[in-house]
């Protein structure tokens, strides 16, 4: 899988906003996965078990690699149906820097489709999973503090002032207990709860722990300027750092998850970017370039899944808005 997201994005607009994406990183990932996914489902039962039909869906993963994985509508159109329910990508890469901390970016876009009776929409998924191992190249054990470094995702909301789009992203540091690929997989399943998306199923009670961010995927109305989230790791050991002995290997996780279920997009691809957090000082950037080393991935063996287009639906609040939308546009139809 190449490293080239921009390739995915070229020529890709939505409301005059062209999409770009920085440039791939100095090293690949430990390990990667990404998935895209585009279903359909009329208005109205979107939300219920089993209505959604997946038209098309992509998902890569692999270790010691960066991944993408993309889902437009000449990939189901016109041979599953004659109509353009939307698109998605994603895709994890090593970072620039030293470090190469995980880098993911992904887009979910969706249209309503008045052809159809009953009236349909599109449901657009995309989420990617970057980690980064690191090994301590020294013979001194490193005293790494947990809240040395944060992620911040770069996105926007587009389309009309009634479509609701959901973003996810979550942080966590681990020990390498997920070269055991009963506490791997444990790790690499997404929360889909409602109201989780992009989360970890994982807490920190699930071995390996040491840091975990927690909190809740975002739900927005409307379309919105470039905005910014910032997400944190808080510790899971009843400590503020952790010691990194020579040749032990710590890993960094980052998560990235976008739905959309109303006519719009919801643009993250330009970035979820992991990074050094305001509380690592200058000399500590510096040690912890020059001590650690990018791991190999290939002990990662996890058993991973996708969740179920009806999970992805109510990951969306406020179906009621559906339906009030499809009622306007079809009254809008009938005075044109």
């Amino acid at each position: 899988m190449n490293r080239t997201f921009n390739r995915l994005l070229a020529g890709v607009a939505f409301g005059g906003v062209l999409l770009a994406a920085s440039s791939a990183g100095a090293a690949e990932l430990s390990w990667s996965f990404a998935t895209a996914s585009v279903s359909e489902c009329a208005v109205g039962v979107c939300g219920t078990p089993g209505a959604p039909t997946v038209l098309r869906q992509e998902t890569f993963s692999g270790a010691n690699t960066d991944i993408n994985a993309s889902v437009y509508a000449s990939d189901y159109s016109p041979s599953i149906t004659p109509y353009n329910y939307g698109m998605a990508f994603s895709s994890a890469e090593g970072g620039e820097g030293d470090l190469s901390l995980p880098q993911l970016h992904a887009y979910a876009q969706t249209n309503l489709v008045t052809a159809t009776n009953p009236v349909s929409l599109g449901i657009a998924y995309a989420t990617a999973l970057g980690v980064q191992g690191f090994t301590n190249s020294t013979e001194n054990a490193l005293v790494i503090p947990l809240n040395a470094f944060e992620g911040v995702v770069d996105y926007q909301m587009l389309g009309p002032a009634n479509g609701t789009g959901v973003i996810g992203a979550a942080l966590a540091l681990t020990t390498d207990a997920i070269n055991d690929p009963f506490v791997a997989t444990q790790w690499f399943q997404g929360n889909t709860t409602p109201g989780m998306a992009g989360q970890f199923a994982a807490t920190c009670g699930t071995a390996g722990a040491l840091a975990l961010s927690g909190s809740p995927s975002v739900s927005i109305n409307g379309p919105t300027a470039r905005s910014y989230l910032t997400v944190g790791a808080s510790s899971c050991i009843g400590q503020d750092t952790f010691l990194l002995q020579p040749g032990e290997t710590f890993y960094m996780w980052a998560r990235l998850a976008v739905v959309r279920a109303t006519f719009g997009a919801t643009d993250a691809a330009n970035t979820f970017n992991i990074q050094f957090s305001p509380e690592a000082t200058p000399e500590l950037q510096q040690t912890l370039a020059q001590s650690l080393l990018v791991a190999d991935g290939s002990a990662i063996a996890p058993s991973m899944s996708v969740p179920e287009p009806a999970s992805w639906a109510m990951m969306i609040l406020g179906f009621g808005c559906l339906g009030a939308m499809a009622r306007r546009r079809r009254a809008a139809a009938a005075l044109a």
